[in-house]
C-alpha cells in the first residue's frame, strides 16, 4: 500500500492532506489532537471553521477539513455535542466504539 508521499512524489505538501481519512489518538489529546490539529491551523494549512453554541470550531474545523475522521473520545464526557447529543463528525473512521 502507498502512502500519501509516495503517491504524490517529491511535490507532496501537508496542503494534500485535505480530503483525505485522519486518525488521531483521541479528541484533545496533546499528541495527537493538539499539536498535529494546532499546527495545521497555525501554518495556515487547516482554516479555522467558526463553531457555534453547539460544536467546539476545532471539532467543525477537522471535520470540514479531513474526509474521515477517528478522534476517540468525541462520545465522552468532554466531546462536543449538538443539542445535548454527542457530535459524531469525528467518528466516521472508527473502526468500533468511538467513545
Amino acid at each position: 500500500k502507498k502512502s500519501l508521499c509516495d503517491a504524490l512524489g517529491s511535490g507532496a505538501s501537508l496542503f494534500d492532506l485535505k480530503g483525505l481519512n485522519s486518525c488521531h489518538t483521541a479528541y484533545r489529546r496533546t499528541s495527537g489532537w493538539n499539536l498535529p490539529v494546532g499546527y495545521l491551523i497555525s501554518a495556515g494549512i487547516m482554516p479555522i471553521v467558526a463553531g457555534n453554541v453547539t460544536v467546539a470550531a476545532d471539532a467543525r474545523t477537522v471535520e470540514s477539513f479531513f474526509n474521515n475522521v477517528c478522534a476517540p473520545g468525541t462520545r465522552g464526557v468532554l466531546g462536543p455535542t449538538i443539542g445535548g447529543t454527542k457530535f459524531d463528525g469525528l467518528c466516521d473512521a472508527c473502526k468500533g466504539d468511538c467513545a
